[in-house]
């Protein structure tokens, strides 16, 4: 502070403060001085937090499903449990035929029996035919990446068809009557339908597998796993 001959002058306010008289006069009242201005609030700094970007499941990974061969199966034998029948039927028709009515005849019509046993064969010959067409057929359930089934079919041609699985909409399980009488089995036909349901030529039957209900529930466990995989791995 700087003392003048009329008081002393403040050195932030220029403010000049009168001194009191030497004669023991009353002092001067004190001037007010303004309040200081407010410091500025420190400034803090928050480290910036980056997210990670999410991650896509690979199909090979999460959910996995094994590469190869999931399932390989072939119809059974009692498909065909009708044709046998009625083959062995016409057989036993024409045997008794022959012993009712050619037999008493063979010396006037020597050649009557090779024409009867002739007959027979073509019946023999029916059910030799659809017992080797369907020990021909083949379905194998596989992964290559992708899901698929393939049926195969055919003795001296063959034609196979390979169908997505994820593709199929619907099953069906249709057990015949013959099905039926070996209850213990669970035979049945697996029919699945692709695209329009109604459309009988979007289907593929497997014929006469035996547990097909709990073939049916693993087929649909596996649809439902590559779709929940496809949209998984689906580019965005």
């Amino acid at each position: 502070m700087q003392q003048s001959p009329s008081g002393v002058r403040c050195p932030h306010c220029s403010n000049v403060i009168p001194l009191g008289s030497s004669n023991g006069g009353p002092s001067p009242q004190p001037v007010a001085m303004p309040p200081p201005s407010p410091l500025p609030p420190p400034q803090v700094h928050h480290p910036q937090v980056v997210a990670a970007p999410m991650r896509q499941r690979p199909l090979a990974q999460e959910p996995q499903l094994p590469l190869g061969q999931l399932w390989r199966g072939r119809p059974s034998h009692i498909a065909n449990t009708g044709v046998y029948l009625w083959c062995l039927l016409i057989v036993s028709a024409k045997v008794a035929l022959y012993q009712v009515l050619i037999a008493p005849w063979v010396g006037h019509l020597p050649h009557a029996h090779l024409v009867v046993r002739g007959l027979g064969v073509l019946p023999l010959g029916y059910a030799l035919y659809r017992a080797v067409e369907l020990s021909c057929r083949r379905y194998v359930l596989m992964n290559n990446g992708n899901v698929q089934l393939e049926t195969s079919a055919g003795i001296f041609t063959q034609h196979i068809e390979r169908q997505e699985l994820f593709l199929s909409n619907k099953f069906t399980i249709e057990r015949r009557f013959f099905y039926r009488l070996w209850w213990w089995k669970d035979f049945g036909d697996i029919v699945l339908h692709f695209g329009d349901a109604d459309d009988f030529r979007n289907t593929v039957a497997l014929l006469a597998i035996q547990d097909s209900q709990k073939l049916t529930s693993r087929l649909y466990q596996l649809t439902a796993k590559i779709r929940e995989i496809r949209v998984l791995v689906r580019p965005h």
